[in-house]
Parts: C-alpha cells; sequence; structure tokens
C-alpha cells in the first residue's frame, strides 16, 4: 500500500528536479523512492548520501572520526 506524504521542498528546486526527471522519463518519485529503500537497506542515511556525494566509506569513516 502507497501512502501520499507531504514534504516541503523549495518550489524552484521541485520544478528543476521535475524537469530532470521528465528527461529521464521517469516519474519524481522514483529516485526519490529508490534513495529511501537504499538507505532503509543499509540502514544509514549518511552512508548513502555520501555515497552519491562520491565519498567512498574509508573517507566517510574519517570524516565522522
Amino acid at each position: 500500500m502507497k501512502t501520499q506524504i507531504g514534504i516541503r521542498v523549495d518550489s524552484t528546486l521541485w520544478q528543476t528536479y521535475k524537469a530532470l526527471c521528465e528527461k529521464a522519463n521517469l516519474r519524481p518519485n522514483e529516485p526519490i523512492e529508490g534513495f529511501l529503500k537504499a538507505c532503509v537497506e543499509k540502514s544509514d542515511v549518511l552512508g548513502v548520501l555520501n555515497s552519491l556525494k562520491g565519498q567512498s566509506p574509508g573517507e566517510t569513516m574519517a570524516n565522522e572520526l
């Protein structure tokens, strides 16, 4: 079952994001759900965010120390 939720996002950021999704033939919720799923599977939001930024796990650990 899917639930609609409300989150606050800058309108310019959202419009730009939606345009990028349209260009890639994606529904706007698909990348977001993929991100959420990765966070849940790894039980690590910061690790997933850092991997999107291109940091290796070792760099992430060093940054947390």
